[in-house]
This record gives C-alpha cells, structure tokens and sequence, in this order.
C-alpha cells in the first residue's frame, strides 16, 4: 500500500513579506511627448506616442504643476512626463512617489 501525504511548508520565522505590487495604470500620450529623468527641467530620456501602450506609476507631492511617473513599455523608457501631455483616467488615484 502506497500512502501519500502533503505538507504544508510555513515560512520561516523572521521571513521579509513579499514587495507590494505598485498601483499603476493604463494612459496614453500627445505625440511626441518628452519622458523626462525628473519632473520639469530633467534631460530628456525618450519620446512617448500616442500609438504606445504606458503605465502611469505614481505623482509626485512636492513638485509644482502636475508630473506623473510613467513607463512607455512600447520602448521600456521610464521617466516623468507633464500631466497636460497624458491622458491617464483616474491618475488621482496615483500614490504619490
């Protein structure tokens, strides 16, 4: 007789919880938006089209105007773009970075 068994294997003591998934979500850009290395007068990284799929990741709470992180996954450039060149439905419910 064969006898099979499960166990359930616990975490260790002390064991770091897994990272929390960041919120982001889907946005569009104006053609030929500049991704910027930090919100309004970082250099330029890349462009963003209208035709790309993006990610909205967050918006920052000190910077003046209205910045958003974003990931144009078209072409993996991640930066900062202005509020008024992205359409991101729900972007007020970005945490902030």
């Amino acid at each position: 007789m064969i006898v099979s068994s499960a166990v359930a294997l616990a975490s260790p003591a002390g064991a770091e919880p897994a990272e929390p998934t960041i919120q982001s979500i889907t946005a569009t850009c104006v053609d030929g938006t500049r991704i910027r290395l930090a919100p309004e007068t970082g250099a330029v990284l890349g462009l963003c089209y209208a035709a790309h799929a993006v990610r909205a990741h967050c918006r920052p709470s000190t910077t003046g105007g209205y910045w958003v992180r974003i990931t144009d996954t078209t072409t993996g450039v991640e930066g900062w773009v202005s509020g008024n060149l992205i359409r991101a439905i729900g972007w007020e419910t970005l945490p902030y970075c």
